[in-house]
């Protein structure tokens, strides 16, 4: 059977040329009786009729595309408006109801011969169905307003968004995205979020109205079914390392009809594994039952899938969630997030995810990075994992980030990790015998025999590690039925891992950890081979990374200043001396707050401790951004602080600070308040903007010179005051010899 298709090719190109940015709107208008008034009262009557309703059409219509009248059937075809689709069926409604009464009207006070005039009318919009060819979406509305010009009804809102919905499911037309999840530890991708979208232009879009619209018509686990299959078939190039995050709303959980068989097969037909889907639960409802989604989730847990709670912190029991069902990932809401480099209140929650997701062994992801002042700030503060607009918009390809945002987070992460523990990986290294690749499993399980305390063998070419065979994998494999026979003669190339986890002497042990950690559980307790400029100088086990981060830890919590984190003045006194030590060029840059007594006086302990906190994470950010590595930070005490710096130019840096502190420093303010500031006199300030300012000096020791922490510390103190002495954000630069 043959579709009827409408064939005007110029209202069809008028129409396709609205429909690339809106809908359009089709009011139907059929004249009751009109061959019977052509009889009574002749063809010149029905002619004014005609002119009157092209009158009232053209007036009443402002956004008119055109009109077709063929015979007494007029189609008006109209632009509609941007909005929510029960929005612009009001539009069209009113629309319609307008043309109605005012042709009517008109027509019965300019023909008083007609003793009654009615029409019958019916309305509908034409969307951009891709699916479908414009021929036929354009016949099959007229034949809907004619349809209800006949019956007349006008068809209720409820009943054509349950039609438009039902036939989105009939077509399958929904379709998916991909929002790239971020490792910030490394800048890699973990993974995606597939986000289901309804069709184009369609007030089914939007997956919130899309399952709102579900669960009126209790068919929200055929439209979770549909997504899902959307979302795996969109993902057949998925990475074997990367992971796909699949929503699904909890009140499916315990649908019988959800079975993770269906998804295996699924997943069968993309080529996924179970271990890379984490299903997301959603909280478009409270959980009623956590004991038999627990039972329903353990299950699904031992089939290789991973559970994500989603939206944490603004759900309707998330809380609960977490503490009955401990997932495996955390989604911190982006309300809690967006904005956190600049909200107290959101960072001391999010700590408080921090924390809870460190001591439930949870990985947590925070969702809202919109810009790079968020993302700098989580990372600071431990996040491990993020998603958000800045990172990556969703897209229907599987998108890696932008490279220089990848960058950014390495560098950010690497030198935060150097500022909280200069302790690189290279001063746990220890000596490991090594063989060349031809080197027989034989020679290799004499040695390992005799050598009782080794963890394994290192292969080295020309002393670049190439891989690692550990103690306890060679016996595995020599004790297998025929292990000996079939392994014993073969060169240990054959067997080895070609991909341990080699590093450089360099890298900090905190991101050798994290590194270390998201490794493979086959490989997660591998010894770490570590190199200089590539050439083999030991290993380190994971048993070391960690006694030692531990130590570090604790030591620096002991010295540390409570409110900022940043090392006190006893580690400030070693890493002068340490710099010292190596003769090579530094700067000592020390950083001084004016005005903050009075500023203190006046708002308050809690606002002077937001301050110092505040000056404390611009530093760090300085130095991250434009210092090297073995930069350092440290809270000399009150509003004092110093930064140790080896940068040919530390003016750069110094400038980079002042800039910062005075883009922030105004939000700490009451603009009411300017007046009641008052000065060291007492006296009150004139000013109508912030009257904090950074003194900043730069030292830059002499060592050809007897130079010391103490000598370098005097001076300072005289060199502040001169500094204090001139108004605003200054900083010198001077050689101390």
């Amino acid at each position: 059977m043959v579709e009827f298709q409408y064939n005007d090719e110029p209202l069809l190109a008028l129409i396709a040329e609205r429909l690339v940015h809106q809908s359009v709107g089709l009011v139907y208008f059929d004249i009751a009786g009109f061959s019977q008034i052509e009889k009574i009262y002749g063809t010149q009557v029905c002619e004014q009729i005609l002119r009157i309703l092209k009158q009232t059409v053209t007036h009443v219509t402002p956004a008119l595309i055109t009109y077709r009248l063929i015979g007494d059937d007029f189609f008006i075809y109209t632009a509609l408006p941007h909005g929510e689709q029960s929005d612009v069926w009001v539009v069209l409604r009113s629309l319609c109801k307008e043309i109605q009464l005012g042709a009517e009207q008109t027509i019965l006070s300019e023909l008083p011969i007609l003793k009654e005039f009615n029409l019958h009318v019916g309305c509908d919009i034409i969307h951009n169905n891709q699916s479908k060819h414009l021929h036929y979406v354009v016949y099959s509305a007229m034949k809907n307003t004619i349809h209800q010009a006949k019956t007349k009804k006008v068809p209720s809102l409820i009943s054509l968004e349950r039609d438009e919905f039902q036939q989105i499911l009939y077509d399958k037309n929904v379709s998916s995205v991909y929002q790239p999840i971020v490792d910030l530890s490394s800048g890699n991708i973990l993974g995606y979020e597939a986000l289901t979208r309804g069709p184009e232009g369609s007030q089914f879009h939007s997956p919130i109205e899309l399952f709102k619209f579900a669960e009126l018509e209790d068919s929200v686990y055929i439209l979770d079914r549909l997504a899902r299959e959307k979302a795996l078939n969109g993902c057949q190039s998925l990475e074997s390392s990367h992971k796909v995050f699949i929503n699904v709303p909890s009140t499916i959980i315990n649908d019988p009809m959800f079975t993770p068989g269906l998804t295996r097969t699924l997943l069968e037909q993309c080529g996924i594994k179970p271990h890379q889907v984490v299903f997301e639960i959603t909280e478009r409802s409270s959980i009623r039952d956590f004991e038999s989604m627990k039972l329903v989730l353990e299950h699904y847990r031992s089939q290789g899938y991973q559970i994500a709670i989603d939206d944490a912190g603004a759900g309707y029991s998330s809380l609960q969630a977490i503490a009955e069902l401990q997932p495996d990932y955390i989604k911190v809401d982006s309300s809690l997030v967006h904005g956190v480099h600049k909200d107290k209140i959101k960072e001391n929650i999010l700590r408080t995810f921090i924390t809870m997701a460190q001591h439930m062994n949870i990985r947590l992801i925070a969702e809202g990075i919109e810009d790079h002042e968020d993302l700098h700030k989580i990372i600071s503060m431990g996040v491990e994992y993020a998603q958000g607009f800045y990172l990556g918009r969703p897209n229907k390809e599987l998108r890696s980030i932008e490279s220089a945002i990848a960058n950014d987070i390495k560098l950010h992460n690497t030198l935060k990790l150097k500022i909280e523990s200069p302790i690189t990986i290279g001063d746990l290294v220890i000596p490991m015998t090594t063989f060349e690749p031809n080197a027989v499993i034989s020679e290799i399980a004499q040695y390992l025999k005799n050598k009782e305390d080794s963890l394994g063998v290192v292969i080295v070419d020309q002393n670049k590690p190439i891989g690692l065979l550990m103690r306890e994998k060679l016996y595995r494999l020599l004790a297998e039925q025929y292990g000996i026979a079939l392994n014993w003669n073969r060169p240990v190339q054959k067997i080895m891992d070609q991909q341990p986890l080699i590093v450089e002497a360099d890298m900090p042990i905190e991101q050798v950890s994290q590194i270390a950690m998201s490794r493979d559980i086959n490989k997660l307790y591998d010894i770490v081979l570590v190199t200089r400029m590539g050439k083999f100088i030991g290993v380190t086990t994971i048993r070391s990374i960690l006694e030692c981060i531990t130590n570090v830890k604790m030591k620096n919590a002991r010295f540390a200043n409570p409110l900022t984190g940043l090392p006190g003045n006893l580690q400030i006194q070693h890493e002068i001396q340490s710099f010292l030590y190596t003769q090579k060029f530094f700067s000592v840059i020390y950083i001084d707050l004016d005005e903050f007594k009075s500023f203190n006086d006046l708002y308050g302990y809690q606002r002077g401790d937001e301050l110092i906190q505040y000056t404390s994470e611009v530093l760090k950010q300085a130095v991250i951004l434009l210092g090297i590595s073995a930069d350092f930070v440290g809270h000399i005490g009150g509003d004092d602080f110093i930064v140790i710096t080896s940068v040919t130019q530390p003016e750069q840096l110094c400038q980079d600070i002042i800039h910062e502190f005075e883009k922030g420093v105004a939000r700490f303010y009451n603009k009411q308040m300017w007046s009641e500031i008052r000065g060291r006199n007492g006296l009150p300030l004139q000013t109508k903007g912030p009257t904090l300012s950074l003194s900043v000096i730069v030292c830059n020791p002499n060592l050809k010179t007897e130079v010391n922490s103490e000598t370098i510390s005097n001076w300072a103190a005289k060199m502040k005051k001169a500094a204090k002495a001139q108004a605003g954000n200054v900083y010198n630069v001077h050689i101390l010899s």
